[in-house]
This record gives C-alpha cells, structure tokens and sequence, in this order.
C-alpha cells in the first residue's frame, strides 16, 4: 500500500481501529510470535491483504503513522510499535484456526521483510538471511508449545510463504534478482519444512517484550552469526 492510499483510506473512514474476534485472536498469537507491542486496525477497503506496518512509517514528510493515527483515530499507539492492518472479513463467518493461523504468517512474514528492508544485510545475502529467519519461524511453530496454541502451522507456513514471495516477486519485475532467486521462484519457498536448514532458537531470543528498534537488533545479530558460523565451517571443510 502507498503512503498516500493509506492516508486517503484512514481519512475516508476505511481504516478504523476494531476490537473484532479475528484482531483479538490475530493479537493474541502474534505476541507469541513477535515479542513487540501491536495496535490492531480494520480495513474495510484499500488493501489486497492484511499486512503490518512500523508506527514511525512517514505517511508525509516527517509526520509517521503513529502521530496519524493518534490524531484521525484516537488511538494510543506506543512507540516501536508496529500497527497490524487486517483485511475485514464478514462478521458473519465462524472464526476458523486456518484462517487465524494463515493471516499470522502474513504479518509474521512482512515482519521478517521489515528487517531486510532496514538496509542491514549486504544485497548478496538478504536470501540467506531471510531462509534463517523463516526456517526459525518453522522451528517455532513446530515446538509441542505451539501445537497446543491454537496455530495450524501447515496455514501459518502457507501465509508467510505467500509473504515473502510476494517479495521474491517484486525483486524480480524490478531486476534487482540475486543468483539464487530462480531456484526460489520455480518452487514455493516455504512449502515444506527443511529440519536440517540453518536457523536461530526464537524462543530464547524473544523471551521479553521489547521495542522494534531493538527486536530487529537482537534478531539481525542472531542471524549475521548463523551466517558467518556456517560461512567458517564451509570454509574449514
């Protein structure tokens, strides 16, 4: 969504801020999976998907998100927060653990996209790193601690593979592809777990709440280590 679309979409009365089951559910879930504090908003129109954007986004010149939607919506949005934009679905349908699981991994998804947005990881190795931080998210998931939490994990990898790819894609009609992206883009990414790929212990990671500023650091440090570590041992072998 461009920052103008969404502005026009919280003027018009489009996005509002909601206390439905699916953002109950979608909050509750999340801060297991993300350790940061969220603000939740419906979408009646102007978004193809539910997504997650970072308060401090400058719809206008050095006006962020967050100062927005304080003003337009009244809504207390914390700083290093990050606001969830759900698509709104029909107040009349059965909340459906597929359906909650699979917008999870949508919002899980932009998060990871959000940290390689940040410029951190050198171009050759965004597709590293984001293979460590999605096989982690599987790791998780996959722990008899998730399975009792209401997440269908085969519809959380389901949304944060069409995620990423839609990122994939992107980087691809801009021919900004790096040398591993058509072995990505043949296959979906993320359709089967690989027990054996690289990945970082989230849980040990994420075990306190905390900023954005800072989860991205802890996590971007965990994986800049993963990476140099099998780096060093390819090269000793």
């Amino acid at each position: 969504m461009r920052n103008e679309m969404l502005l026009e979409s919280i003027w018009q009365g489009e996005i509002v801020t909601t206390q439905t089951k699916m953002c109950k559910e979608v909050s509750r879930l999340l801060r297991m999976m993300l350790p940061l504090q969220t603000v939740c908003l419906s979408a009646k129109s102007g978004v193809k998907r539910s997504c997650i954007i970072a308060e401090n986004l400058e719809v206008m010149p050095e006006i962020p998100l967050g100062d927005v939607l304080a003003e337009e919506l009244s809504a207390d949005v914390p700083f290093g927060s990050l606001i969830v934009i759900l698509k709104e679905q029909s107040l009349t349908v059965p909340l459906k653990k597929s359906e909650v699981s699979f917008q999870l991994g949508l919002l899980v998804g932009d998060a990871l996209l959000d940290i390689i947005g940040s410029g951190t990881f050198p171009l050759h190795c965004e597709a590293e790193a984001l293979e460590v931080m999605e096989n982690s998210y599987y790791h998780l998931i996959d722990s008899d601690e998730y399975w009792r939490r209401d997440i269908c994990p085969r519809q959380f990898r389901a949304g944060l593979t069409q995620s990423l790819n839609e990122y994939w894609n992107a980087v691809a009609q801009d021919d900004l592809a790096i040398s591993s992206f058509n072995r990505k883009a043949t296959t979906p990414w993320l359709e089967e777990q690989n027990t054996t790929a690289k990945s970082v212990n989230l849980a040990q990671l994420q075990s306190k709440m905390t900023d954005r500023s800072n989860w991205k650091k802890i996590v971007i440090e965990a994986v800049i280590g993963k990476i140099r570590a099998n780096a060093a041992r390819a090269y000793y072998h």
